[in-house]
C-alpha cells in the first residue's frame, strides 16, 4: 500500500548454516541492493557471520489471499469430499486444481496451504497464474481446490481466515458411517479408535466437530456468511440439477439446463446426472465385520460414542438450515 514489496531472501554462509529472512523493500529495488543490505543488516546483528559469496536467493512475496481461488472444499474428510469435488468439476465454469497423481482430488497450487500453514507471505509464483477478466464471450472460470485439513487442523482454519474472498464448502454424512469411513484396517477398529492408538484410525474425532471447528474458524476472522455446509445424504437422494445450481449460484457460476448438466453432445466433458459414489477404502467383508463389532460393543463403549456423536452433531441441523440446506432425516429423528 506504500510502495514496497515483499522478498524472501535465503542465503548460506561460509560453513553452509542456512537463512531465510523476510525483507520489506521498496517497489522495484533491484536484488543488487537488497543483498548489500542483507549483508550489511547480518554484519551489525550477527558479526561472525561470513556470507558465501553468490549464496543469494530473492524471491517475491505475496499473501496468502492474493491467490487466485474462488472456492474451497474445506471438509470433513471421509464424508464424500472428494465425490463433491468430482461433481463440481463437471460444472463448465467451475474449475478444480488438483494434482494428477493424487486419487483424492487434492494437490491444488502444489499443496500450497498444507506447506505453508504458519506463513502469512508465501512465493508469489506459488500462488498460480494472477486473477484476470475472462475473455470475450466466455464466463469466468472459478478456481477451487479441496482440502480437508482446512478445518481439521487449528493451522489449517488460520488460513481459511485470511482467504478473505474465497468460499468455502463443507459436506458432512451420517456420524456413524462417518465413523465407519475414518475407521483404519485393524481388526478391531471401533476399540482401537476409542482407545486413541493413531496408528489405526485415518483421523480423529475432533475433525468431525464441524460445528465447533467453524465456531473457532470463527474466532480466528472466518465470517461465516462465506460458508456452505451441506449434507452427503441429501446430495445423493435429491434432484441433482437443483442442488448443482444452487452450489453453483452460490459460488458465483451460472445455473446449468438439463441438457448441459446430461452431458449433451455439444459439451466438451461428461457431466454425471447423479452426485458420484464414494471413494471405499474397506472391503465388504471389512465393512461387515466393523457393523458387528459396533453391535457388539460394550455399554461403556457404546455411552463413549453416543456422546462423541451427539457432540459432534450438535448444532448442525441449525447451520444446515442457515446456509439454505435442507435437514437430511439421519438429523431429524
Amino acid at each position: 500500500e506504500l510502495g514496497g514489496t515483499y522478498l524472501g531472501v535465503a542465503f548460506h554462509t561460509l560453513d553452509l548454516v542456512g537463512y531465510e529472512l523476510g525483507v520489506c523493500a521498496p517497489a522495484f529495488c533491484h536484488h543488487a541492493a537488497v543483498e548489500w543490505w542483507t549483508t550489511a543488516v547480518m554484519g551489525r546483528w550477527q558479526s561472525e557471520v561470513s556470507i558465501a559469496e553468490n549464496s543469494f536467493s530473492i524471491q517475491e512475496l505475496a499473501h496468502i489471499s492474493e491467490a487466485n481461488l474462488q472456492w474451497v472444499i474445506a471438509g470433513v474428510g471421509r464424508s464424500g469430499t472428494t465425490s463433491l469435488a468430482a461433481w463440481l468439476q463437471t460444472h463448465p465454469q467451475l474449475e478444480l486444481l488438483w494434482h494428477p497423481d493424487d486419487a483424492c482430488l487434492e494437490g491444488g497450487l502444489d499443496y500450497l496451504f498444507r506447506r505453508s500453514y504458519m506463513e502469512h507471505l508465501v512465493q508469489r509464483r506459488a500462488l498460480g497464474q494472477p486473477k484476470g477478466a475472462p475473455r470475450p464471450g466466455r464466463p469466468k472460470l472459478l478456481r477451487g481446490i479441496k482440502d480437508g485439513t482446512l478445518t481439521q487442523l487449528a493451522r489449517g482454519r488460520r488460513v481459511l481466515a485470511e482467504l478473505h474472498q474465497v468460499r468455502v464448502l463443507v459436506i458432512v454424512k451420517d456420524w456413524v458411517y462417518w465413523l465407519k469411513s475414518s475407521s483404519g484396517n485393524s481388526t478391531h477398529p471401533l476399540t482401537d479408535q476409542l482407545s486413541n492408538r493413531s496408528d489405526v484410525t485415518w483421523g480423529n474425532f475432533q475433525q468431525a466437530n464441524i460445528v465447533e471447528n467453524l465456531d473457532d474458524a470463527q474466532q480466528l476472522g472466518l465470517q461465516l456468511d462465506r460458508v456452505k455446509l451441506v449434507h452427503l445424504e441429501t446430495l445423493k437422494s435429491g434432484d441433482s440439477l437443483a442442488m448443482m445450481n444452487r452450489i453453483a449460484v452460490w459460488l458465483g457460476a451460472r445455473q446449468l439446463n438439463r441438457t448441459e448438466h446430461s452431458g449433451g453432445p455439444e459439451q466438451g466433458k461428461p457431466k454425471p446426472r447423479l452426485f458420484p459414489a464414494e471413494n471405499s477404502w474397506h472391503s465388504a467383508m471389512w465393512q461387515a465385520s466393523w457393523w458387528q463389532e459396533l453391535c457388539e460393543l460394550p455399554a461403556e463403549h457404546m455411552r463413549s460414542l453416543e456422546a462423541k456423536r451427539w457432540r459432534a452433531t450438535k448444532g448442525v441441523p441449525a447451520l444446515l438450515r442457515s446456509t439454505g440446506e435442507p435437514v437430511p432425516s439421519c438429523l431429524s429423528r
